[in-house]
């Protein structure tokens, strides 16, 4: 007798019937769990419902957050030691990021998810080597000559790159993936201060990034890596976005390198650039691969975040009228000599970065077993997920209008800015890892903001669907494709920001 015999002998069943009774149990086990926010299925757990919902993961895991009161545990499939625990709470994230803060570092889960990419830069680093990049980066980030800098870098790209840019596409009435410009605009501003100066992504042709288009295939392959448990066999293997982020890392690699030795050619005196100031470090200074990982992750901060934030800021204005009236209005009154000034459009920006933070989701490792405020047990070997996009769709951390494009939020009776309180909005992080880059991209931004606004119409292209990327950034999955009306023919930009 054959196994297959054997086996119809031994359970009296035969394969049509094993077949059956196997579809029958999926569907009870169905029913049982269909009103769930998700399913959780034998063997594989709670991964198919990640993986089925991964292009909308946001937008997904900000309903189950919702549904399950703020936190919820994600088993991966058995034998794969896969648990996450994803949060939204405030109290919990002032827990994990501030008040236990040494109990919960970025882990060895983050460290293997991002090593190719970030290295031992800033963000991927924990400990004695985060403190000392940290120190160095804040003592200039935070210099008043550092802050000049930065904002004549933006303002000379702004007035001689930018805005011709969109005043060509205004006189010949093309459509302009505003994403896209943005990014390079982000890319460019953050090329002159990481390096000396602007590596030509604004030029009036647009000219294909080799470095940008390999950053974005970087994004998504790690965003993947955070799903699935054997992605370490992929990368082995070479295969699907492993193959394309080895070939990212490696164009980002030659870029960077060549940055470095141009950056070293120019001798102690340095540029006033950042990475001078890490080259001129005497116990770093001789190391490259140091000062790759220093600018990559630099890179990453200061394009992505800032671009991604700026393009869902024009979308959100575009769409509501009575935001930019009240930009357009404070512009005229106040100028944009003093960016400080401009309250209205800073609280702007604050309000698109709650409903679209760039960096929609971060991690955490854990250390030693804890319990979180709000009573989860997390245990080392659990990635502690908080999701920055979801806290800000939460009626209870933000009330009934949470949804609302509301600037106003961020303004206090006197019409000036209010601090925001307490961990309900993380766009820059919290705790002792909050961004050391925030004044730096609030100055990136105004300016952008400041130019395009006062100088042009902007206007999304009708039947342009925006939708959101499953990526590392927050982008758009297909751009933002707007038509661009000059506001003052023969005059815009001018108004904006004088010479000198």
């Amino acid at each position: 007798m054959d196994q297959g015999g054997r086996l119809r002998s031994w359970c009296g069943l035969g394969w049509s019937e094993i077949l059956i009774a196997l579809l029958c149990f999926l569907f009870l086990h169905y029913m049982r769990q269909r009103h769930r926010p998700f399913i959780s299925w034998p063997l594989l757990r709670d991964l198919p419902a990640v993986l089925i919902n991964l292009p909308h993961i946001h937008n997904w895991s900000a309903d189950v957050l919702r549904a399950l009161g703020g936190t919820f545990t994600v088993r991966g499939p058995i034998l794969t030691g896969m648990r996450i625990v994803a949060t939204c709470d405030p109290s919990n994230m002032e827990y994990v990021l501030k008040t236990r803060f040494s109990n919960f570092p970025k882990g060895p889960d983050f460290h293997d998810i991002f090593r190719e990419l970030m290295g031992a830069g800033i963000f991927n680093t924990d400990g004695v080597d985060w403190q000392g990049q940290r120190r160095m980066a804040n003592t200039h980030v935070h210099s008043k000559a550092f802050r000049i800098f930065v904002e004549k870098k933006s303002r000379e790209l702004t007035f001689n790159n930018l805005v011709p840019i969109l005043r060509q596409a205004a006189e010949e009435g093309a459509v302009v993936d505003f994403q896209d410009l943005m990014m390079r605009y982000t890319m460019d501003t953050t090329c002159a201060v990481l390096f000396g100066e602007a590596i030509g992504c604004l030029a009036p042709e647009l000219p294909l990034v080799p470095f940008a288009q390999a950053m974005d295939e970087a994004m998504q392959a790690v965003m993947v890596r955070h799903i699935l448990p054997w992605w370490k066999l992929m990368r082995w293997l070479g295969l699907g976005k492993e193959a394309r982020l080895a070939q990212g890392v490696r164009t980002m690699d030659e870029f960077v390198a060549r940055q470095v030795v141009r950056t070293r050619g120019r001798g102690s005196g340095g540029g006033g650039d950042l990475l001078s100031i890490f080259a001129m470090d005497g116990a770093i200074g001789t190391d490259n691969r140091y000062l790759r990982d220093v600018a990559v992750n630099f890179l990453i901060a200061g394009r992505d975040t800032t671009g991604a934030a700026l393009a869902w800021f024009f979308w959100l204005v575009s769409t509501h009228p009575e935001v930019e009236a009240k930009i357009l209005t404070e512009i005229k009154e106040k100028g944009t000599n003093d960016l400080s000034e401009l309250h209205y459009l800073h609280a702007a920006l604050s309000e698109t970065l709650r409903l679209y933070p760039s960096v929609p989701l971060d991690h955490k490792g854990v250390r030693e077993k804890d319990v979180l405020p709000d009573g989860t047990t997390v245990e080392p070997g659990t990635m502690l997920v908080y999701s920055i996009y979801a806290t800000g769709r939460m009626e209870w951390i933000w009330g009934e209008d949470c949804l609302r494009f509301k600037p106003e939020r961020w303004l206090g009776e006197d019409g000036k800015l209010r601090a925001e309180s307490g961990f309900r909005f993380l766009a820059f992080n919290g705790g002792p890892r909050t961004c050391l880059g925030k004044e730096v991209a609030f100055v990136q931004m105004k300016c952008a903001a400041a130019a395009a606004l006062s100088s042009f119409r902007l206007e999304v292209v009708a039947g342009h669907r925006v939708s959101t990327k499953p990526s590392v950034i927050l982008v758009m999955k297909d751009g933002l494709k707007m038509r661009v009306t000059e506001r003052l023919p023969g005059v815009a930009g001018k108004l904006v920001f004088p010479a000198g």
